[in-house]
């Protein structure tokens, strides 16, 4: 089944890239058709393979134009300011093949302030060539996102004023290092001000080096850090990059006057500045710099970074490996089941590394998953080292040593690229659009297999064909690149 993607070029084209980037890889074409007065640019018709249509106002509506163009079997048809949600990209491939009837109706959503509310339903899905279908329409339930544009402030937030900054995210390892650049745009602008960050167990170590941030809250729960926070210090301005209600009422019993909460999906609770919703394939990094956004600061830094600890001592040859061989990391643990590469696979890859390589390959060892690692090792026909260290401080340290790391989309991997090593990430059900916001030409690469089902939010799955579909050769070619 084919699917070509529609969109109306007949007024304002400024929200163009957004939507085409909702729509970029999972159709067979995209089709622009286009009143005499607009003109598109070059380089998006290149960067997004675009075919141009250009209309004659007399022949009837601009859409139906674009429909009788296209060769494929069902047309969506969009406007410049829409964005395909990612739940209706899943629906349209994987319930679209069974579908009778000729239209489709999805749902139209606004943001309002802060929100999405339904603004309509309207039919979207066109079959091409209609046949003996059911009468009537269809209806898909996920919707299209008609966005608003939204206006920073065109002035920050008073430096002076600023002398106590809280930044609460109580996520994972690989949502904190994707917090970095919020961290040290904060302090390029506020350069007297002190950074408190307040987050997991576990995640401290990922700051504990870092330069811009002062001092760190480690919360092991909601109530405790609801005390940890209420009885802290003064602050003036609280900052929730990634907020859930819960992490919303700890930036208010913070007490600080300019509150920033940013819910990426729902509504920003508690908030004193208004923080614009993400584009659908806006990236993690991004969406956490919205928070500076929203306080009117100008954002130039985007890459993440991980400090070690100024007293490290760790060496790789203490954990027995030559001085002159390289060394390969591998991690194949991660926060759910279904995001793990197959273990007779990791077993295989590591061999061929050592053996037809010259590689030196140190596992890490996850302490909350150590069957996983035992798993492979049974597999090997090789001896590699593994390290069994409970403390994140060390490992980080350690990873810092390696010539490359290899693993699936977990923390140790954002971890890696914070400190600048190459790294090969296997990626299984997320969208490596938002979750891997990193560039081949940083020696960053990733392996994805593109699937229907994807993205998903199980947290096992029985046929994991987006990870299956990945080969250990495919894995080695990137590791040569990563290296090169």
């Amino acid at each position: 089944m084919k699917i070509s993607a529609v969109i109306t070029a007949d007024r304002d084209i400024n929200g163009l890239e957004r939507c085409l980037k909702t729509v970029e890889g999972w159709v067979n074409e995209i089709i622009i058709p286009a009143s005499g007065s607009i003109k598109i640019d070059q380089e998006l018709i290149n960067k997004y393979k675009l075919r141009i249509i250009h209309c004659n106002n007399g022949k009837g509506d601009i859409a139906e134009q674009g429909i009788k163009a296209s060769n494929s079997d069902w047309v969506l048809v969009l406007e410049p300011d829409e964005e395909v949600s990612i739940p209706l990209k899943r629906e349209i491939l994987t319930n679209l093949p069974q579908v009778k009837k000729d239209f489709i109706k999805v749902p139209i959503i606004v943001n309002s302030g802060d929100v999405w509310k339904i603004e309509n339903r309207k039919v979207r899905l066109f079959r091409r060539c209609a046949g003996e279908a059911v009468p009537g329409y269809g209806i898909f339930i996920n919707p299209i996102r008609h966005y608003k544009d939204f206006i920073f402030p065109g002035n920050p937030v008073t430096a002076k004023e600023i002398r106590s900054i809280l930044v609460i995210k109580m996520r994972g390892l690989g949502d904190t290092v994707l917090m970095t650049p919020l961290l040290q745009t904060l302090k390029s602008y506020y350069l007297n001000a002190s950074i408190t960050c307040a987050v997991k167990p576990g995640s401290e170590d990922v700051l504990s080096g870092n330069p811009y941030v002062e001092r760190i809250i480690i919360c092991k729960s909601f109530l405790n850090a609801f005390f940890k926070i209420a009885f802290s210090r003064k602050y003036d301005i609280v900052l929730c990059p990634q907020a859930s209600r819960s992490a919303a009422i700890l930036g208010l019993v913070s007490r600080a006057p300019l509150r920033v909460i940013n819910n990426h999906n729902g509504k920003n609770y508690f908030t004193t500045m208004r923080v614009k919703k993400p584009e659908e394939y806006e990236d993690a990094v991004d969406r956490d710099l919205d928070c500076a956004r929203a306080l009117g600061l100008p954002v130039k830094i985007k890459k993440v970074k991980v400090y070690t600890a100024k007293n490290a001592t760790l060496d790789l040859v203490d954990h027995g490996s030559a001085p002159s061989r390289l060394f390969a990391g591998i991690s194949v643990s991660a926060s759910k089941k279904n995001k793990m590469w197959a273990k007779e696979r990791y077993a295989e890859l590591a061999d061929k590394l050592i053996k037809d390589n010259g590689y030196k390959v140190i596992f890490f060892d996850d302490p909350s998953d150590p069957e996983a690692l035992k798993q492979v090792l049974d597999r090997m026909k090789n001896k590699p080292c593994f390290v069994s260290e409970k403390k994140l401080g060390k490992v980080i340290q350690l990873i810092s040593k390696l010539d490359v790391f290899i693993g699936n989309d977990s923390g140790l991997a954002h971890i890696a690229a914070g400190l600048d090593i190459p790294t090969v990430t296997i990626i299984g059900p997320d969208e490596p659009k938002i979750f891997h916001p990193y560039s081949e030409k940083d020696r960053h690469f990733i392996l994805n297999s593109v699937q229907n089902c994807k993205p998903c939010w199980k947290d096992s799955c029985d046929f994991p064909v987006c990870l299956d579909n990945i080969s250990v050769s495919e894995v080695l070619d990137a590791v040569k690149k990563a290296v090169s």
